[in-house]
């Protein structure tokens, strides 16, 4: 009776052991894939710069009446990514800026349109969408309380379509890029150590349009690398991967109305209002 309770006790253990074995092959999977995670967690390539992808609707501040200006990167992306050297960009669209009012500083020279970026600590981006110029104006305050402005220029802004606009510091070289190529430079002169404290978007500028992708590296980047980083983040058609909107109501409307006239059926259309600006090419 004992060999045969014996026999029946080996039996059962025989049988349980791969079932055990199975179980154990289970843990070391599990564990392994856990560890292989962790590993590509903080082993994975960090980014190297802050983004905040948007995009931000741009209603012109004539029609709506009321500022918007909206806060792009935090203390914490701030601090990590925008110091005393660094790369800024964004995207924006500009369209319906025909009916510009025109600015009582004059067609050019110094223009009053709304800044519609704004580096705390550094000075502001402005654009002008009669002329399709832009202007970025170092301003920071100087220990007597005296701001020195330092201004550069940039062309081949156009309008109804994406324009990338890339900001570059390092030391006093100040770099502007538009869709990735070099538009201009400038070396400054008499300005104290530069420390962007925030960045600022204006939502409601002198046009309608969209804004989006805005990026802030810690160094400055070559021309190579901001040809490349445009590159990478447009399509074939130099518009930015950014992800659309749902529309609102108003928008659904505007769309629709501004499709209506496209095709010739927004009726009789009078505008009364002040003094609008026509830039002819022959005068």
């Amino acid at each position: 009776m004992d060999i045969f309770a014996d026999f029946s006790t080996s039996e059962k253990s025989t049988r349980a052991s791969p079932i055990g074995q199975y179980a154990v092959w289970i843990a070391i999977i599990v564990a392994v894939f856990v560890i292989g995670m962790l590993l590509f967690y903080w082993l994975r390539p960090k980014a190297d710069h802050a983004t905040a992808m948007g995009p931000f609707q741009l209603r012109d501040a004539s029609k709506v009446h009321t500022n918007s200006i909206t806060t792009i990167f935090d203390q914490t992306q701030i601090d990590a990514n925008l110091g005393n050297n660094f790369t800024f960009s964004f995207f924006v669209y500009m369209h319906e800026v025909n009916g510009e009012n025109i600015p009582f500083a004059g067609p050019e020279g110094d223009y009053r349109f709304k800044p519609i970026v704004y580096i705390l600590g550094v000075g502001d981006i402005q654009i002008d969408p009669i002329h399709q110029i832009g202007r970025v104006r170092v301003k920071p305050l100087t220990s007597d309380g005296v701001n020195t402005i330092s201004i550069l220029e940039f062309k081949n802004f156009m309008i109804a379509r994406w324009n990338q606009v890339t900001v570059t510091l390092e030391g006093r070289s100040l770099d502007v890029y538009v869709n990735g190529a070099l538009a201009n430079s400038i070396l400054l002169e008499n300005v104290p150590i530069l420390n962007p404290a925030g960045v600022l978007l204006e939502q409601t500028p002198d046009f309608e349009g969209q804004a989006g992708l805005f990026q802030a590296w810690p160094r400055r980047l070559s021309e190579s690398e901001v040809a490349a980083n445009y590159k990478r983040n447009v399509d074939t058609r130099g518009k930015p991967l950014i992800p659309l909107t749902a529309n609102t109501w108003s928008l659904v409307y505007d769309n629709l109305s501004k499709s209506m006239c496209d095709i010739g059926l927004c009726g009789i259309n009078v505008r009364v209002g002040p003094m609008q600006y026509v830039d002819y090419e022959f005068a």
